[in-house]
C-alpha cells in the first residue's frame, strides 16, 4: 500500500473514532425467539440474539422441543446520535466512480477501514462484502447453482425405496430434478494439496475454490490444530490475511457461496465429509449483515443445514473461499405476462423461470386473490400440474433454487419487489427438499427475514413454482 493510501486510512480511522478493536458502531440488543421444528437445531443455544421482531406463533403439529435458546436479555438502548451518517458501509466517498454503469460483481477498488482486497460493484457502488451494512451484501449468486445432493425420495414420514412416477403422490421431489439427477458427486468436487498440509477443494459446478480445512486447522485430513471460532467482524479479516496453498486472495464467503456446500442428504454433519474432513458441526459466518438489524450477521449451519441470523458478537467458525465472480447480467430479473393475469419472472443469473405471483394470486401486480397454502405433498402436485403463463413444465423448487431469490438487502419481504411485485408475501414457502434430520419434515424458506428451516410436511405453506428457462 502506498503512502497516500496509508494517510487516507489513518484519516478515515480518526474520523470514525476507530481503535484497535475496529469500527463497529452498533451494540447487540436482546430478543428471544423460539421455533419448534428440528431445522433450527435441537436444543441448540446460540451465542447471539435473534434479530427477528416477528411474533411467529406457528401452531403446526411439530412437537420437537427445540427452543433455540436465544435468551440474551441485553437491553441496550444505545441512541447514539453521532453526526457521522456514513454507517451503512465503511467505504470512502469516491466509491461510486468505478461502478457507474457497471454490472454487479464487476471488480473495483475502494478504501475501507479495515481495508480489504475483495471489492465489487453492487448497485453501481463499489463495496467490500463484509462491511457493517446491508449495502455491502451481494445481490444474488454469481455462479451456476449447485444442487443439494439429495439423492433419495420420501413420503410424509420415511424414505421411499423407489422414487414416485409422474402423476403419482409425492412426484416432483428434489432428487428427481437438477444436476444430481444425472451426475455423481465425484464429478463435482476434487480435493488436492498444492502445498504440504494445506489442502484445497475445487467445485466444478460453481467454479469456486475452498480452503480445505476450517480455520486454522491444517493437515491432509485437517487433523492438526483446533478449529477457532471468532466474532463476525473478525471473520473477513481472517480470510483476508490467509496465505494458504500458495494463494493469498482468500475471502469470507457470501451466503449463496456458503450455502452451496451444505449436503442435504445427511444430517448431524451437513457437509461433504469426503472432501471437507473434520468440519465442525456448527455455524459458519458469511459476509452478509441482516437487513432487519446491523447488529446481526448471517450464518450457515453444517450440523442441521439451516441458515439464520446471529449477533455479531457471537463466535462462530470460518471457512475461506477464492474465485473471481462472474459479472451479473443486467437486468437480472425480467417480468413479463405471456397470459393475461399470469406473470412470469425470468432470472438471467440462474437460468430459472419463476411463477410471478405466489400461488393463489393473479394480476399484473399479483393484486387479485389471496395466497393459497398447501401441505408438502399437495405443494408438489400443485406445481407439477400447474398451467401458468403458457407453460406446463413447472415444479416445486429445491432449496438451492428457492434460496437463490432471497434479497439480503431487504426484509418483510426479502425478495425483489420490482420483479416479484409489491404484493409478494413475507411468509414461509415450501421447497421440494426433504429435511435429512427427520423425513417427516421438508425445507422451507422464510421470505420475511431470509431464514431456512425444516417444517413438518403436514404444515400448510405457500408455494412459488419454478421451471427451467428455454434459453
Amino acid at each position: 500500500m502506498n503512502i497516500i493510501r496509508n494517510i487516507q486510512l489513518l484519516v478515515l480511522a480518526v474520523l470514525l473514532g476507530c481503535g484497535a478493536a475496529g469500527c463497529s458502531l452498533f451494540d447487540d440488543f436482546g430478543d428471544t425467539k423460539s421455533r419448534n421444528n428440528p431445522g433450527n437445531g435441537n436444543n441448540e443455544s446460540d451465542g447471539g440474539s435473534d434479530a427477528s421482531t416477528d411474533s411467529d406463533t406457528d401452531s403446526d403439529s411439530d412437537t420437537d422441543s427445540d427452543t433455540d435458546g436465544d435468551t440474551d436479555s441485553d437491553a441496550d438502548t444505545d441512541t447514539d446520535t453521532d453526526a457521522d451518517t456514513d454507517t451503512d458501509s465503511d467505504s470512502d466517498s469516491d466509491s461510486d466512480s468505478d461502478c457507474t454503469g457497471q454490472p454487479d460483481f464487476t471488480p473495483c477498488s475502494v478504501i475501507t477501514f479495515p481495508d480489504r482486497d475483495y471489492d465489487i460493484c453492487v448497485n453501481e457502488n463499489c463495496v467490500s462484502p463484509g462491511c457493517d451494512g446491508t449495502t455491502c451484501n451481494v445481490p444474488g449468486p454469481h455462479f451456476p447453482l449447485a444442487d443439494s445432493n439429495q439423492r433419495a425420495c420420501y413420503d410424509d414420514t420415511s424414505e421411499l425405496g423407489v422414487c414416485p412416477v409422474a402423476s403419482g403422490d409425492f412426484f416432483g421431489q428434489d432428487a428427481q430434478y437438477g444436476w444430481d439427477f444425472t451426475h455423481d458427486i465425484s464429478e463435482r468436487f476434487s480435493r488436492t494439496e498444492p502445498e504440504a498440509n494445506e489442502p484445497v477443494v475445487e467445485d466444478a459446478v460453481t467454479g469456486l475454490m475452498w480452503q480445505g480445512c476450517t480455520n486454522p486447522m491444517t493437515g491432509s485430513d485437517c487433523q492438526d490444530e483446533s478449529p477457532d471460532d471468532t466474532i463476525w467482524t473478525q471473520a473477513p479479516v481472517v480470510c483476508e490475511g490467509l496465505e494458504w496453498a500458495g494463494f493469498s486472495d482468500w475471502r469470507l464467503p457470501d451466503p449463496f457461496e456458503l450455502m452451496s456446500l451444505v449436503n442435504r442428504f445427511i444430517y448431524g454433519s451437513s457437509s461433504f465429509t469426503a472432501y471437507f474432513p473434520n468440519m465442525v458441526a456448527d455455524y459458519y459466518w458469511t459476509t452478509a449483515t441482516t437487513a432487519s438489524s446491523k447488529d446481526y450477521g448471517w450464518a450457515v449451519s453444517f450440523n442441521y443445514g439451516t441458515m439464520r441470523e446471529y449477533g455479531k458478537n457471537g463466535t462462530y467458525y470460518v471457512l475461506c473461499v477464492r474465485g473471481t465472480p462472474d459479472t451479473a447480467p443486467s437486468p437480472r430479473f425480467v417480468r413479463t405476462m405471456p397470459v393475461t393475469g399470469q406473470s412470469v419472472v425470468e432470472d438471467n443469473a440462474t437460468g430459472l423461470v419463476w411463477q410471478g405471483c405466489a400461488r393463489g394470486r393473479t394480476g399484473s401486480a399479483c393484486e387479485i386473490g389471496s395466497p393459497e397454502t398447501f401441505t408438502w405433498m399437495d405443494a408438489l402436485a400443485e406445481c407439477e400440474g400447474l398451467d401458468w403463463g403458457g407453460r406446463q413444465d413447472w415444479r416445486l423448487p429445491g432449496i438451492i433454487e428457492l434460496a437463490s431469490i432471497i434479497d439480503f438487502t431487504s426484509y418483510s419481504p426479502c425478495i425483489d419487489s420490482d420483479a416479484f411485485s409489491i404484493n409478494a408475501p413475507d411468509d414461509w414457502f415450501w421447497t421440494s427438499t426433504t429435511y435429512a434430520g427427520s423425513f417427516g419434515f421438508a425445507w422451507t424458506v422464510d421470505f420475511e427475514l431470509g431464514r431456512m428451516f425444516g417444517e413438518v410436511k403436514t404444515f400448510e405453506g405457500m408455494i412459488r413454482c419454478v421451471a427451467d428457462s428455454d434459453k
